[in-house]
């Protein structure tokens, strides 16, 4: 019979705010799972629950001063939520017709997961004083690939958009987590 360590039971580091970076996790799987369906709509709406997941986690954390070394790796769930869902997202959707409509496609989707395996590590590994993001955060494919869908625009604009997001997102370039307000 294996030893049980008491100091490892996952209970040990899971806050109740993780619970919230859980369900960011759980609403990308299942927006994984609609988008393999063909039902997109319902996918986007769990990328939607999914972004809604991840705000509230960043918001609690800030607010009530709960960051944990656990509760940083727990952001892995963007992976799920932020990366592959919307790659997966973009490939069922745009069906591309021709070959280079599928390679196109499949290198944006590829930049994406890519980019976001690539942000969330350096995410992991580097310290930050909690008042920007460096490099666009991953959630904004939360937003972008539901707007994209509502205009339609095509394999090719939604292609280029993709590699920019994917751009954006491994920058040096530090994005204010709260925007100074005008006075």
């Amino acid at each position: 019979m294996p030893e049980v360590s008491e100091e490892a039971r996952i209970t040990n580091f899971l806050m109740k705010k993780d619970l919230v970076s859980l369900l960011n996790g759980i609403f990308g799987f299942y927006a994984i799972y609609f988008f393999i369906q063909g039902m997109l709509e319902t996918g986007l709406v769990m990328l939607l629950f999914a972004l809604l997941m991840d705000t509230l986690d960043g918001e609690v954390a800030r607010r009530f001063f709960t960051t944990t070394e656990f509760g940083k790796r727990m952001d892995i769930a963007d992976l799920i939520s932020f990366g592959a869902a919307p790659a997966i997202f973009i490939l069922v959707w745009l069906s591309p017709a021709t070959i280079m409509e599928e390679i196109v496609l499949h290198a944006a989707a590829i930049t994406l997961v890519s980019a976001e395996i690539l942000r969330l590590a350096r995410f992991q590994t580097r310290e930050s004083d909690g008042s920007y993001f460096l490099g666009i955060p991953g959630t904004a494919t939360g937003i972008l690939y539901p707007v994209l869908y509502l205009i339609d625009p095509g394999i090719y604009p939604v292609a280029i958009l993709t590699f920019a997001t994917g751009l954006m997102m491994v920058s040096s370039f530090k994005f204010p987590i709260k925007p100074k307000r005008l006075k």
